[in-house]
């Protein structure tokens, strides 16, 4: 073939991708057409049953009983795209198939959606059937505001839009609707982006889904539907066509960038056209002649090519009688020649039915795969042909199977694409032919390893994409060099992260059916360490000269401004000839030529790693390593450098004899065993401590510490650096340094001599850089200082000494050390170090330029897999009676118990920026972004705003800075009087702000109740003003959130406090601590917190996204059922876990109930129940027992505290040992807890909290190992609604809600059950009417719970709505309630007894003793010495409220729960209304 010049007005098509009937991808519709595969399927009546098809349709003549059926229809993966699983249901499912098809577009392309080239969008989908059928039909709320929130995601218009938003192209974005020719007219446009330079790249496409694709379809006689079930284009048997489903995306670029970028070429665009027919016709949906035939004309014309020379025409053939006829006719008229059937011609649409919107891009992609693969595909169904067409006249023939496609001159295609309604498009094709010498097979190998990195936007996304790569690699061994230069050259890096450093494939595919420990991508700090003299060897920098372009050009650079001698003498050190290996060791021992070696080597790889990407946030040197530090801190420049390091070298080689010894301690240890002959050198860490000195005190001490049986080793070094025999040779390097400029450095880096980041004074003073060769290295504490700046540590230099020093530290933050070259032992090993750094750095976010990693160029060819996207459903069925769907709406139309998963919703907050000049907001303070933008948006709206800085001493002062700060400890009751009193003559306080929990959580044993329990105290006692909590890690909005379920505890108290006080409360929390606050989000964050009667007092941002609480409802199944297995109950012997228990033994269980007290042995049941003696709740117990005998259930009862996991699992091993292995837990041990807020304590709450938490980890931890079906927590809804005087209960359980959507080994449901009736406190009250769990009803729920696949179900006796208000009026007749306890003496007490003496205490009194039971009661008698507690508190309050007509706030009667406090309050508050 002649060579092919190409003009700025020629497109490549760069990038493919698809999914359509019976192919996942482009490659298998090429290889579907090729083997003449027809995706029409039969459909049976049972079939068509199962679809939802009535008899009555079946029995219709006209109805067909085929279709074209599309897989995986409903799915999506939400989680990559960051959507709500409500959002993602909301959204139609074109939008979503389309989303991921662009994806994987771009990907095939080799195009990363964070580049920053103009990418335009130019693509149009289907009618929004999804909206139409089955958003509206399951839509209860007409209101305009709820329309348009649905139309959000389904509307046509937002198809482009949407991708250019989600993907974050910035080039220009339309949506497409021409009908059948949309996404053909779509690649047209995207042609004239890319010419008009409006674009740098443009995806252009369509999507089309027929929602009825498992039914079939009603064919009247007449009709455009095929009613025999078959798509024939150009046959004499055409008779109409069928609906297909499919999506498909191209991504074009200019010819010229395309070769610049050196991407895959598949073919060129080298002309299109678009017209509409106009009037020209019988009427609107009647196709033209004319019309079409310009098209084709227009489209030949601007390629410039003769109509002779196309090979192929993929046609629009719909197979119908009158428009195939017509389209030959229009095309004939342009392709007319002295030839006859010349040109093979083609319909897709009769293997895969009619796609409509991506109709006319699927006939693109079909047309591209001819060309690459050089071959005419095959038309099915055409024959025998049409007799009203004369193809023997005309240009053209029905290839009907697959032949190679012969050529002289370079192949063409051609693609038409017709439009109901009259637009027409046609696209001209050619094959790319390459103006250059093949490319070998395999890229040039730069080094012998391959990193592979591999991304995933979620834990679970990762994994399926390690899955798929190692798939790829056994089927493809030798693709490895490829897939590895693909994988870092042509794919985005997503949030988990983990790159595979292998050396050949059998290591690759070992390495990826390995587990994925998935790291998640952090703003992480670099900072680089250098070595000093010990740590070199000969060779050291071999691998990377040899294998790293860039390294070795820094290292020649900086080599060259060494001495010519002294070069020559560095170059014997680095590549040594194999018999001079001897003499290069004893050259690089001399300390002139070390340090300058040592300097070489740091300095080139401090450079490498900068050109991959790396900032440096800080750095260390270890004694001349400060010299590289100071360096890239521009200190002193290279020349300047080299000039001190050559001057240093040779000082400290004419120093006296010496040597240094390493020693296993501290300096305290070692203090006592200096002479005047000996100096500490080095304090490293605190296990290693090196010692200068005189050969022969060296020796001496050696011996003297032997003695004492501490560890010390003789460093291989030719002087005792850092001691005092370095005093002799300063003066002579002195004069070197004098004559150096030195200037502050603009890098951080710490001083050797202070063990702090070095000052400006220090960088530029002669004097530092003597004392610097004097001095002992202090790097221990110069660890401790970087690693407060940094979260990564890598030694720049050879072997590992400093990393393992570093780890010897004992750095208390999580800290990353690396390394960058091999120690000597290991310099046999093929991967280098510096190449398995790399790739953690990409693990922990760094953005690498792997260019400078010494690895491959990707080639021409596409190996890898495409992303590997969840198939997790989203769908809304069609509501076919206009009633709420059961499967999602919240509300049940009944009162019948009802399952329901919560959901967090977006819910838009349209505000303005507010005045505040009537608010005083305090603020307690935490050092984030959020705070101090908070701050500043408050004070600019006019709030006062008083800032708090937590302190917590026991000697911490309460003090005001200087600007208006306070120092505060809020555990400190005096602080609080103190600050009550300082802002007393201010405006009052109407808010108050705490951001400590906003700093992401540290540790696991941080209690978020702990630390927010003492501040609520003291605030209702004090202001008793509305408290904001603004946090991170408590909701998971989106899938793969951080959460912490200890700092979670914290809302059992703010979902508490509103009802035991006349408080409100708002928690708003955000993913991560590092989101940035524009003024949108600062406008909507302020609005939250002032806002007087909010809908919800729970709220979560992300990004600009606001999302509140809500709960949907979930599908439940009579038939419902639990595969029998081998169950262990916690706490089985407890109401609920007995009603557990029936059930699962009536489902075949074997059951294991395991409780913490002793229980009588199998064989004295019967006895037990029996006997007269027996206790009430031992003989319900026992009973039960026998009960589940009685049907056959294998039961037994194992001793155990789930305090104790040593305990727990020995008993849990036993009991395996003779049920088999367990396969289902029920975690339902736990204690009640109880106490309102006010009068709570710390180690009250504990006892409850650590019943859950430490309790549910110790059984998950007996459990790791196993494969269990299901781990089910009970939970309450108590955690979820608040509840009176249980606020440690509500905390425990929030703690198992949180925990079960973290990621484990085995589904694991928090399961927030309601109150069981009858059983546990819901046994000593009433319950109104439908409130609270039957027993074996609530049990049976258990079924639903565990098919829904969720990890928070609630279970709640009755619909949401009623339950709600239902459990509010419960708890007020609970309070209303009288207990009577029988009557008895006053316990003693260390009170003494004062009676009372008031006519008020005495009505008290009395109030007391209808309570509590007691004959006597001293006024200044405790409640709950008395044996009190907070419910009993609540109700006698209540009463107390109700009979002398005031308002108590129970805060203050908890100061000191006396009849005598009592009085007191009542006295005020009475003088008060007197007074009013």
């Amino acid at each position: 073939m002649s060579d092919i010049e190409y003009s700025e007005l020629d497109i490549a098509i760069v990038g493919m991708a698809g999914r359509f009937p019976d192919a996942n991808n482009v490659e298998e519709l090429w290889q579907n057409v090729a083997k003449q595969h027809c995706s029409i399927t039969p459909y049976s009546d049972e079939q068509l049953r199962g679809a939802g098809v009535d008899s009555d349709t079946l029995a219709n003549s006209d109805y067909v009983k085929a279709g074209v059926p599309f897989t995986n229809m409903k799915a999506f993966d939400a989680g990559f795209f960051g959507y709500s699983p409500k959002e993602a249901e909301q959204l139609d499912p074109q939008q979503r198939i389309f989303l991921q098809t662009c994806w994987h577009a771009l990907e095939d392309a080799g195009i990363t959606p964070s580049a920053t080239n103009l990418t335009g969008v130019f693509a149009g989908c289907g009618v929004p059937s999804y909206l139409l059928q089955n958003l509206l039909s399951n839509n209860t709320q007409n209101d305009i505001t709820s329309l348009l929130a649905l139309t959000n995601g389904n509307d046509k218009d937002s198809l482009a839009t949407r991708v250019s938003y989600e993907l974050n192209l910035k080039g220009p974005s339309v949506t497409v609707q021409t009908a059948c020719s949309t996404s053909l007219v779509a690649v047209h446009m995207a042609c004239r982006s890319l010419q008009n330079f409006e674009s740098d790249a443009a995806l252009a496409g369509g999507v089309w889904l027929n929602l009825a694709s498992e039914q079939g379809y009603d064919a009247p006689a007449g009709g455009s539907l095929s009613p025999t079930g078959q798509l024939s284009a150009f046959s004499e048997n055409a008779d109409g066509i069928l609906i297909g489903s499919g999506s498909a995306a191209v991504v074009l670029k200019r010819v010229e960038d395309a070769l610049s970028a050196g991407d895959a070429i598949l073919a060129v665009i080298r002309g299109s056209a678009v017209n509409n027919d106009g009037k020209d016709k019988i009427g609107y949906t009647a196709p033209s002649v004319t019309g079409q035939a310009n098209a084709v004309s227009a489209a030949l014309e601007f390629a410039d090519v003769e109509p002779s020379s196309i090979g192929y025409i993929e046609t629009h053939g719909t197979g119908t009688k009158l428009g195939d006829p017509i389209e030959i006719a229009a095309l004939s008229q342009v392709y007319q020649s002295d030839k006859t059937q010349y040109c093979a011609i083609g319909s897709i649409k009769a293997n895969i039915g009619h796609l409509d919107s991506a109709a006319g891009v699927t006939g693109l992609i079909k047309a591209v795969q001819a060309l690459r693969y050089k071959q005419l595909p095959p038309s099915i169904h055409a024959k025998p042909l049409n007799p009203a067409i004369d193809f023997a006249a005309s240009p053209f023939y029905v290839n009907d199977t697959l032949k190679a496609w012969e050529s002289d001159t370079p192949r063409r295609a051609a693609v038409s694409s017709l439009g109901m309604g009259g637009t027409n498009a046609h696209v001209i094709l050619e094959e790319y032919v390459s103006q250059e010498q093949p490319e070998p097979a395999e890229p040039t190998r730069r080094a012998p390893w391959y990193i592979l990195p591999v991304s995933g936007a979620t834990k679970s996304g990762l994994n399926d994409q390690v899955a798929a790569l190692q798939n790829m690699l056994v089927a493809q061994p030798h693709t490895l060099p490829e897939a590895a230069a693909q994988l870092q050259q042509k794919r985005a890096a997503l949030a988990f992260r983990k790159a595979f450093v292998v050396k050949d494939h059998e290591q690759a595919v070992a390495m990826l059916s390995r587990d994925v420990v998935a790291m998640k991508t952090t703003d992480a700090r670099i900072g680089l360490l250098f070595s000093g003299q010990g740590s070199q060897y000969v060779t050291m920098a071999q691998p990377l000269l040899k294998h790293n372009a860039y390294f070795k050009s820094v290292f020649n650079e900086v080599l060259s401004h060494f001495s010519e001698q002294l070069q020559q003498q560095l170059t014997r050190v680095f590549a040594p000839e194999d018999d001079q290996v001897l003499i290069a060791n004893q050259l690089l021992n001399e300390t002139r030529v070390t340090q300058p070696a040592l300097f070489i080597v740091g300095y080139a790889m401090a450079r490498t790693y900068q050109a991959l990407g790396v900032t440096i946030t800080g750095m260390l040197g270890h004694s001349i390593g400060e010299y590289v530090a100071a360096c890239l801190a521009n200190v002193m420049s290279l020349e300047t450098a080299v000039t001190l390091v050559t001057a240093r070298g040779e000082a400290l080689q004419g120093m006296a004899p010496g040597t240094m010894l390493s020693v296993v301690a501290d300096e305290q240890t070692i203090a006592p065993y200096l002479t005047a002959e000996l100096d500490i050198a080095a304090l490293n860490s605190p296990t290693n401590t090196v010692v200068a000195g005189t050969k022969e005190a060296i020796k001496a001490l050696q011996t003297q510490l032997k003695a004492e049986q501490i560890s010390c080793t003789r460093l291989h070094v030719s002087h005792a650096f850092h001691s005092h025999l370095t005093e002799a040779v300063l003066p002579e390097f002195k004069v070197a340094l004098e004559k150096a400029h030195l200037s502050a450095p603009d890098i951080a880096f710490v001083s050797n001599v202070t063990g702090q980041l070095i000052t400006d004074d220090q960088a530029t003073s002669v004097q530092y850089w003597l004392d610097h060769i004097r001095q002992p290295v202090k790097f221990a504490d110069g660890v401790h200082t970087l690693s407060e700046r940094c979260d990564v540590l890598i030694e720049a230099g050879p072997g590992d000494t400093l990393q393992k020093l570093v780890l010897q530290v004992g750095i208390t933050k999580e800290l990353t050390v690396l390394n960058s070259i091999a120690h000597v032992r290991d310099m046999k090993d093929v991967i280098a170090p510096f190449a398995k750094t790399a790739a953690t750095l990409w693990q922990l976010g760094l953005n690498i330029d792997w260019q400078y990693v010494g690895e491959l160029t990707p080639s021409a060819s596409k190996v890898l897999p495409e992303y590997q996207f969840s198939q997790q459903e989203y769908w809304v069925e069609v509501n076919q009676e206009r009633t709420v769907s059961a499967t999602r709406d919240v509300e049940s139309s009944s009162s019948q118990p009802q399952l329901l998963q919560p959901i967090w919703q977006q819910q838009p907050l349209p505000v303005k920026r507010q005045d505040l000049s009537a608010e005083h907001f305090v603020l307690l303070a935490s050092d984030s972004h959020l705070c101090s933008a908070l701050s500043t948006a408050l004070i600019e709206r006019g709030a006062q705003l008083t800032m708090l800085w937590a302190v917590q001493r026991d000697d911490a002062e309460f003090t005001v800075q200087d600007n208006g700060h306070i120092n505060f400890d809020h555990t400190n009751p005096t602080h609080w009087e103190k600050l009550h009193a300082y802002l007393a003559d201010d405006t009052q306080v109407t808010h108050f702000v705490d951001t400590r929990f906003f700093v992401p959580a540290q540790s696991d044993d941080v209690i978020g109740y702990e630390a927010l329990l003492p501040l609520v105290q003291h605030l209702v006692a004090t202001f008793n003003v509305r408290l904001s909590v603004l946090a991170t890690q408590l909701f998971s909005i989106l899938d793969d959130e951080s959460l912490s379920p200890e700092k979670a505890t914290l809302l059992g108290l703010t979902r508490g406090l509103p009802l035991e006080h006349n408080t409100l409360t708002r928690v708003i929390e955000f993913k991560d601590a590092d989101i940035a606050f524009n003024e949108a989000v600062l406008t909507k964050l302020v609005a939250d917190l002032v806002t007087d009667k909010p809908e919800h007092n729970e709220i979560a941002y992300r990004g600009k996204q606001r999302f509140v609480l809500s709960q949907q409802a979930i599908s439940t199944s009579v038939d419902a059922s639990i595969e029998s297995g081998v169950t262990l109950i916690t706490g089985g012997l407890g109401g609920v876990g007995l009603h557990l228990a029936k059930y699962l033994g009536e489902q075949g269980h074997k059951l294991i109930l395991q409780t913490r007290s002793q229980f009588a042995p199998e064989s004295q049941w019967q006895a037990l129940q029996q006997a007269s003696e027996t206790d009430d709740k031992l003989r319900k117990q026992v009973t039960a027992l026998l009960s589940l005998q009685a049907q056959n259930v294998d039961v037994m009862v194992i001793t155990a505290d789930v305090l104790d996991a040593a305990q727990l699992g020995q008993s849990v091993k036993l009991a395996e040992q003779q049920f088999g292995t367990i396969t289902h837990v029920v975690h339902s041990a736990g204690l009640p807890g109880g106490g309102f807020i006010a009068g709570m304590s710390m180690e009250h709450a504990s006892v409850t909290l650590s019943s859950k938490i430490q309790g549910t980890q110790n059984v998950l931890q007996v459990f790791k190992e196993h494969a269990l079906q299901q781990f089910a927590v009970c939970s309450s809804l108590a955690s979820v609604l608040g509840a009176y005087g249980q606020s440690d209960y509500c905390a425990a359980n929030v703690y198992l809600d949180t925990l079960a959507q973290q990621p484990h080994n085995f589904p694991v449901v928090s399961i927030n059950w309601d109150a069981w009736a009858q059983t546990g406190m819901a046994a000593k009250f009433d319950l109104p009417e439908g409130l609270g769990l039957q027993g074996d009803i609530g049990a049976a729920m258990l079924a639903d719970i565990f098919a829904s696949g969720q990890s928070q179900v609630y279970a709640a006796s009755m619909r949401w709505s009623q339950l709600v208000h239902v459990t509010r009026e419960a708890e007020q007749a609970i309070l209303n309630a009288k207990v009577k306890p029988a009557g008895h003496g006053r316990p003693d007490l260390d009170t003494e007894y004062e009676a009372p003496e008031s006519e008020l205490e005495h009505k008290l009194v009395a109030v007391w003793r209808e309570f509590l039971g007691f004959d006597e009661i001293g006024v200044f008698d405790s409640l709950f010495a008395l044996g009190g507690d907070s419910l009993i508190a609540i109700q006698m309050l209540a009463k107390v409220k109700q009979q002398f007509s005031i308002e108590l706030e129970p805060a203050e009667f908890f100061e000191d729960p006396s009849i005598d406090n009592l009085a007191y309050i009542i006295e005020g508050k009475l003088i008060e209304q007197l007074s009013s």
